[in-house]
Order: structure tokens, then sequence, then C-alpha cells
């Protein structure tokens, strides 16, 4: 797939966060994308289902799935246990001598022609949880690599939106908590009106917009950016994701902003605003602006690693390195050490995160909450 058609599905579920009646096309555009025959994203309060979006399946297939063959399902059962940011691809983990025991897989799956699913736990938290599942139907057989990779790549993008929804959701109780947890969030969270006035924005946005090389700033109380062909763009975004334009329906789009004295750019990605949602702000904003910075290190600190797994600060500081990319004798070399010594600690952190490759080690990692101070100062 092409980096334009995957933006493209990465707008529509980023639109569905702020309109649930564009879940459906959302996650169809993911079925077509893969090849398959249907999926769910359901998001849970408290134990009890809140919101369920299906595809390619009928009601009595949601139905019987969840009443009955659940329990059965040796797949569901790992992805109950699974920590969230997880992949869980049913023709992976289950033997074809397994497979012919499991009730689920001989029974509902022939049944609803599927034969294959990729299950992700997208939240895994005392009062919300979420998940994601697209299946294969019989005939298209098991997901390929192409498509494994779209959804993995997918996945940090759906496991965010169903954060930004949660936290959405509870703005209608608490709108000064909800601009609280959105002022947590590592990536620049900007509401717009259609004309590119900030109502307001978090922290994060709020360093970028600061930054002189940031490339995007706030001029005569408007978003702009630092190159007048960018600024003529993003006013187009705005104006499309308002419906101001008055050419086609609302709909997002993204921006790539290349800056003068950093290597890497910043993105911008504008999502239509529902109108019918209530903000404490002093005007009505029509657009969602999400700024993210991929120059800006996303690593988590060693505390949060110490905490969440129990590695010592020398692990921690491996950890950290083999996540950002570096390789294991870079990784040696900037520590100090030698690279049998990086060896050894790198079995030990292996062990305590439950992975078995780096692969698998930088993926777990990747996939820590992107929030600003979780851990508070000791």
């Amino acid at each position: 797939m092409s980096l334009e058609a995957f933006s493209q599905v990465i707008d529509k579920i980023y639109s569905a966060v702020l309109d649930a009646d564009l879940w459906h096309a959302a996650m169809a555009a993911i079925d077509q994308a893969v090849g398959g025959r249907g999926g769910m994203l359901g998001i849970d309060a408290a134990g009890r289902p809140g919101f369920l979006s299906v595809t390619g399946y009928d009601q009595e297939a949601i139905t019987s799935f969840a009443s009955y063959y659940a329990s059965k399902s040796y797949v569901w059962s790992l992805a109950l246990k699974a920590a969230e940011g997880g992949v869980i691809h049913d023709r992976r983990v289950m033997a074809p001598d397994q497979r012919r025991h499991d009730v689920f897989a001989n029974e509902w799956a022939t049944l609803h022609d599927t034969g294959d699913c990729v299950v992700f736990p997208l939240l895994k938290r005392t009062d919300r949880t979420a998940f994601a599942v697209f299946a294969r139907s019989r005939a298209r057989g098991e997901f390929d690599a192409p498509a494994l990779d779209f959804l993995r790549r997918l996945s940090p993008h759906l496991r965010r939106t169903a954060q930004i929804r949660v936290e959405l959701d509870r703005s209608e109780l608490c709108p000064d908590l909800t601009l609280e947890a959105i002022d947590k969030l590592h990536d620049g969270v900007i509401f717009a009106t259609a004309d590119g006035a900030v109502t307001n924005l978090n922290a994060s946005a709020e360093r970028l917009l600061a930054s002189i090389n940031s490339g995007i700033s706030i001029s005569q109380g408007r978003l702009r950016c630092a190159r007048a062909d960018q600024t003529k763009k993003l006013q187009k975004l705005l104006a499309q994701a308002s419906g101001i334009d008055k050419v086609s329906q609302r709909q997002g789009g993204a921006l790539t902003v290349h800056r003068e004295h950093e290597a890497k750019s910043l993105t911008v990605l504008c999502v239509p605003l529902g109108r019918s949602r209530r903000w404490s702000l002093d005007r009505h904003p029509t657009v969602l602006v999400l700024l993210s910075d991929t120059a800006r290190s996303t690593r988590a600190s060693a505390d949060l690693l110490r905490d969440l797994f129990g590695l010592t600060p020398a692990e921690a500081r491996l950890a950290i390195r083999l996540g950002g990319g570096m390789s294991l004798t870079d990784a040696a070399a900037e520590l100090g050490v030698a690279k049998a010594t990086v060896r050894s600690q790198l079995n030990a952190v292996f062990q305590k995160t439950q992975t078995n490759r780096q692969g698998e080690l930088v993926q777990l990692l990747n996939t820590l909450p992107r929030v600003s101070d979780i851990t508070p100062p000791r």
C-alpha cells in the first residue's frame, strides 16, 4: 500500500474518533486494504459494552460469539491475557492439531466463513478496555506478510484513537480533567477554528509553536507555517476539514512541514471536529490539529522501565537505546561496556519483559504510552 493510501486510512480512523458514525467506514477501509472479510472495534466501560463497530458480520454472529464462543476460543483467551499493544495472530499461535479441537475454529469460524484473524488488545485499563479484530475469509486464507505489516503499522494509531475517544467521552462529565489529560499527551493537540484561530492547545503543542525552528507558529492569532506554500496548504486543509470550502464533504488531511534547521520534519494532521460537541472554550473549534515532531525522542524513561518490568538502571539504559533504533554494538560503545556485558544484560531484559528477540523488545517499548511526566519526580 502506498503512503498516500495508508494516510487516507489513518485520516478515516482519526475522523471516527470525533464522530462514532464514521467508524464503520474506517473499519471497511481497513478491511479493503488487507483483503479482509470483516472486523470489529470494541470499547468496554467497567466490564460492560460501551461501543462496538462491526463490518462483514451480522448481529447473530456477534451475539453467538459474545454469549458462547468467546469462552471457547483459544485465540480470544490469549487476547484477554495479553498486554495492551500486543498482536495475536490466529495462524501463528495455534498449531493445526490444536485448531482441529478448537470449538470456535471448528464451529463459529466455519459457519461464518472465517479462515484467519488478528486480534489487537488496544487498551487494558481498570475502567476501560478496547480491542480490534480483523478477519479473512476461508477462501482468502492466512493474512500474508504485507497485510500483517499494514495492521502492525496501524495498531498504534488505533490504540491512540481509543485513548483519545475514552478521554473525550469523559469530557461531558468533567471538561477540566479531559483537558488536563490531553495536556499529558506527547503529541501536540490543537483545537482550531476554520480560519486557523487556536481555541485550545496542550503543552506539547505550545512547546512546538513557541520554538523558532518548529516550522509552524501562531501569527496574528492564526496558525501559520514558516513557508508561504505550506501556510497555503494548511489553510486549505483547515477549510476542507471545517467544511467552509463548500467543495466536498468535510474531510481531514495531512501536511509535512519541512524545517530549515531540523533534519526531521513535523507532521500535521487536520481532522474534522464534531459540531455537536460541547467544549468549555470561548470559540467553538471545528478542526482538531495533531502535531507530531519526528525529531523529538519518544523514549521511555529508565524509571518507567524499572517500575513496569523491574529492570536495573544498566538494563534500562540498554533497553532505551535499543528502543531508539541503536544496534547492540553501538549501544555497547556508547555505554562504554564490553559487548559481552550488553549481551548478558539483553538476556536479562528479554526475561523480565517476556520477549525473545530484539524486534519484539522494540515493538513493546514503542507501545508504551506516549505521554509526558508519566513517572512523577522522586
